[in-house]
């Protein structure tokens, strides 16, 4: 009989990784980037530099988009939310600074403030099957429905927002106060029966969902419609914004000449982060996030394919062995 191949995941985010599915869990997302826009002109000003409907949002709402360079390339992927005195960007880690500077070189005359506010407003990510009914018990009150709204905590220990953020295929919720409350924050879900997840456990959950970083997933070599989020993060109708004739002119081509796609790797063992995908030989495509999926109960990834082989079931080669794309991604 053969022995079963060693799932390579400590044990601990095995554990983990079973709660926040089948129960809920939370998870320190304050080294997440986050940026605020105030002034009267905020909105306007925003709306001409990315890819979604900024001027349609209320307080309340919120959206996913993209930032381009004049070229149509990704400089930015984030979530916008707006507040009745301000809008909010959430971004992965490291980026306000940079969104920062190309935001910032646009700003003439404008009323439009841009502040780093990633050290100030600590954040949790709570998710699993169970996020809902707790958070709700945490907070005081029903949670936001709709993907990327939000609304303030009734917690008498701390204020707080919560945001519905669709990062997953399970339910998600960002809970952000500020950092002198975060201890009581932290406090109050322990308290309400949460066990903190480690970043080793995210990995697996936004792999598994095909959730795309940007510094992994993202950079700016790649066009919007290369990630396959244009119902989520574009809007197609909403007139001029900087980099807007790419984004146009590939959708009048109908395609991209390659896509992020979900990679089963038919083994235990993950492939390296940036190995190349070939097919007869021939380089057409790369490996950008790897690990083990329990779901999947085998490694898997993520990376850029070729258009004209991104489909479920085509095979390829990576490190000498045989991969199968799963899932060529769409919002």
């Amino acid at each position: 009989m053969n022995e079963p191949l060693p799932i390579p995941l400590p044990t601990s985010v095995l554990d983990e990784y079973q709660l926040f599915t089948s129960g809920a869990g939370y998870i320190n997302f304050s080294d997440r980037s986050r940026i605020e826009i105030t002034g009267s002109d905020r909105s306007n000003f925003l709306h001409s530099f990315c890819t979604n409907d900024i001027n349609a949002l209320t307080p309340g709402t919120g959206c996913e988009a993209f930032l381009c360079n004049p070229k149509g390339k990704i400089v930015g992927h984030v979530a916008v939310f707006c507040h009745s005195d301000r809008l909010v960007l959430d971004a992965a880690a490291n980026q306000a600074a940079a969104l920062i500077e190309h935001l910032s070189r646009y700003i003439i005359m404008e009323d439009v403030h841009l502040a780093d506010c990633s050290a100030t407003q600590s954040r949790v990510f709570i998710c699993g099957a169970q996020a809902h009914a707790v958070l709700k018990r945490v907070i005081g009150h029903d949670l936001p429905q709709t993907a990327w709204s939000h609304c303030e905590s009734r917690t008498p220990a701390f204020p707080a927002v919560c945001y519905s953020v669709p990062f997953l295929r399970q339910p998600g919720f960002l809970l952000a106060t500020a950092t002198e409350h975060f201890e009581s924050l932290l406090s109050c879900l322990r308290d309400h029966g949460l066990v903190k997840g480690q970043q080793a456990t995210w990995e697996v959950l936004r792999i598994e969902s095909g959730w795309p970083e940007y510094g992994t997933d993202i950079s700016q070599d790649n066009l919007p419609q290369e990630l396959g989020r244009d119902v989520t993060a574009i809007n197609f109708n909403k007139g001029c914004y900087l980099g807007q004739e790419t984004v146009a002119r590939v959708d009048a081509v109908g395609h991209v000449n390659r896509r992020l796609v979900q990679i089963d790797c038919k083994s235990p063992s993950p492939v390296a982060a940036q190995a190349i995908l070939t097919h007869d030989e021939r380089a057409v495509g790369v490996v950008t996030s790897t690990g083990y999926s329990p779901k999947q109960q085998g490694a898997i990834a993520l990376g850029y394919l070729q258009q004209t082989l991104a489909k479920p079931g085509q095979s390829l080669t990576v490190e000498s062995r045989t991969v199968v794309i799963m899932n060529v991604l769409n919002s």
